[in-house]
């Protein structure tokens, strides 16, 4: 059962300790960073996460990767000139437009995103494990159904 909505100015105080706890674990994910067990560099974490729309494989152009992470196109070219001289990002030429290039990973992008990701599932895996199944069947449909309803106001 979903616990009643707060009113008037509950719901207020609810909806900025909501976006304050938000905000808190965006900071939170961006400070994991990949055991030195798994590689032998650090890895910016503040530019990484502009690795996310390359995880389908298919190269993107750098506008394309802009429009998804819904960012200005020069602030994604500066990330991904660093991700690029950290080895993890490819330029290639477009082939149905020369004057453009496409963006995707290398093997090294592909391993050191899979770290991540297992690093963050691990983090959260020890933070849940003590969680009632239907209490994380809660938290994930109630962050979906968050996130879908954020997604159709942009």
């Amino acid at each position: 059962m979903a616990p009643e909505m707060p009113v008037g100015d509950s719901k207020e105080q609810a909806l900025t300790e909501l976006e304050m706890t938000l905000a808190r674990m965006g900071r939170v994910l961006r400070r994991i960073r990949i055991p030195s067990k798994y590689l032998n560099r650090d890895i910016d974490i503040n530019s990484f996460w502009q690795l996310a729309p390359l995880r389908s494989k298919k190269a993107l152009r750098p506008t394309e990767i802009a429009a998804q992470l819904g960012l200005d196109n020069s602030t994604v070219s500066r990330q991904l000139q660093k991700l690029e001289a950290q080895g993890l990002v490819e330029r290639a030429v477009d082939p149905s437009d020369a004057r453009a290039q496409l963006i995707k990973l290398t093997a090294d992008g592909e391993q050191i995103l899979s770290l991540v990701a297992s690093a963050r599932r691990e983090m959260i895996a020890g933070v849940i494990s003590n969680w009632k199944d239907e209490d994380l069947e809660a938290l994930l449909h109630y962050l979906k159904r968050l996130t879908e309803g954020m997604e159709t106001e942009l």
